[in-house]
């Protein structure tokens, strides 16, 4: 779900958006652009879903999308172990 189709829902939703181009991964690889939006359940924490814009994109994505299938949690993101530094590495932070 995107944002509006969340909130059409009628849940409550915590979203954040991240301008992640001055994260230490991106900066590292010299990367100009990545961005993150993600979309949550504000009472369960649950991800309801995710965009991703910037390099290593299209491997991250597959983290939310198995997130969103099992009923992950923000908290859940949080806490897994991602190899450092990677891409992946940033959904950490990216979530809610």
């Amino acid at each position: 779900m995107d944002e509006t189709e969340a909130r059409q829902s009628g849940r409550a939703v915590k979203v954040r958006t991240s301008d992640m181009k001055s994260w230490k991964v991106y900066a590292i690889a010299g990367e100009p652009v990545a961005w993150a939006k993600v979309v949550a359940d504000a009472e369960t924490g649950r991800i309801l879903g995710a965009q991703l814009f910037g390099a290593g994109a299209s491997d991250s994505i597959h983290v939310f999308a198995l997130a969103i299938r099992c009923g992950l949690t923000t908290a859940d993101l949080r806490e897994a172990v991602y190899a450092y530094p990677t891409f992946a590495s940033a959904i950490q932070s990216a979530v809610p």
